[in-house]
């Protein structure tokens, strides 16, 4: 360990003279346990992340046309991340132990839950931007030519919305590994 235990009660701070770089490798390179925290965390990150992609991509899809409804879920997505994140631990907890059908609680699962809930704005805003700057010719155009929506979004949209989805991805990584 970086201290031996019962060092600083004993000895105050003159006990970190004996912390090393040698003590701060063991830590970060060697302990199983830090090792496991970190490939745990990104993990359940990168999981959380393309879920949150995934979840920002088909709000646009389903609602590309209805501005009042885009409106909506930008309010909708935006009171998460203005509640205080105790207030959504707890409302997660209590939400998820298993009184309303749904038992995540004491699981991995309730972390990547939160992540999705708290930064789920971090990605819808900047996928609905890059859609609207997609005109909306483009999307006629190819359903004009016999493409069903499904096509037009696989090989037409997707495509051009590949860079603001990998920007997304790592725009909402980045906090969730924090």
């Amino acid at each position: 360990t970086l201290v031996k235990p019962g060092c600083l009660q004993q000895n105050g701070w003159s006990c970190f003279q004996e912390a090393s770089l040698q003590s701060y490798s063991y830590i970060l390179f060697e302990l199983a346990d830090t090792k496991q925290a970190i490939s745990q965390s990104l993990i359940y990150g990168a999981i959380s992340s393309v879920i949150i992609v995934a979840l920002s991509i088909l709000c646009v899809m389903i609602f590309a046309g209805k501005k009042k409804s885009l409106q909506g879920l930008e309010w909708i997505f935006a009171i998460p991340l203005a509640t205080p994140g105790a207030v959504l631990a707890i409302s997660l907890i209590v939400s998820f132990s298993g009184q309303y059908g749904i038992n995540i609680y004491n699981t991995a699962w309730i972390a990547v839950a939160a992540y999705i809930f708290k930064h789920m704005n971090m990605a819808f805003l900047p996928t609905q931007n890059g859609f609207m700057n997609i005109h909306s010719s483009l999307f006629e155009a190819s359903l004009t030519s016999g493409a069903t929506k499904i096509q037009t979004w696989k090989n037409i949209m997707l495509p051009i919305l590949k860079p603001d989805i990998m920007g997304v991805f790592f725009l909402v990584l980045i906090p969730i590994l924090g």
